[in-house]
């Protein structure tokens, strides 16, 4: 017998209280942060970004490098998350310049990319089918720069 009153064997009693801290303690950690409602003074911008982080989680951040070999693997994982409409963060080269600068992309759950600059995506560069060869776009912005 345990000292709670519960069997031996097995799980608590749902009305025993180790069981029912337990389970509180585990929404508590699944959740984060307690939901709040939002309030006058916050920041709105900053407020649905918590929410959107609470409901979905962080977007992945993914590789990929035109030149490189063996590139099938991550150009199916972007092909999915294009497919499903998944945010996520994109490590590639530069389409604006013929060299091998990296930029980091931001490409949302409308599939439209976004590139860095300040600390911020702030800077409108298309949308993904047109700027990954691999997807097939109608107007490809990659065409007269990148070369496999």
């Amino acid at each position: 017998m345990r000292n709670c009153g519960c069997d031996d064997r097995g799980r608590h009693k749902k009305t025993c209280q180790v069981h029912i801290q337990r389970k509180e303690k585990e929404e508590v950690n699944a959740v984060g942060n307690i939901y709040k409602p939002y309030k006058e003074g916050d920041d709105p911008d900053e407020y649905l970004y918590h929410l959107y982080i609470q409901g979905y989680g962080k977007p992945p951040r993914l590789e990929w490098y035109p030149s490189k070999t063996r590139q099938s693997t991550m150009e199916n994982r972007i092909k999915r998350y294009v497919k499903r409409f998944k945010a996520f963060h994109l490590t590639t080269t530069s389409l604006d310049k013929d060299s091998d600068e990296v930029e980091t992309w931001y490409v949302d759950g409308g599939n439209w990319v976004y590139k860095k600059t300040d600390n911020q995506y702030n800077i409108l560069v298309g949308h993904v089918k047109n700027c990954l060869p691999f997807l097939g776009g109608r107007r490809p912005l990659w065409k007269k720069r990148r070369v496999k």
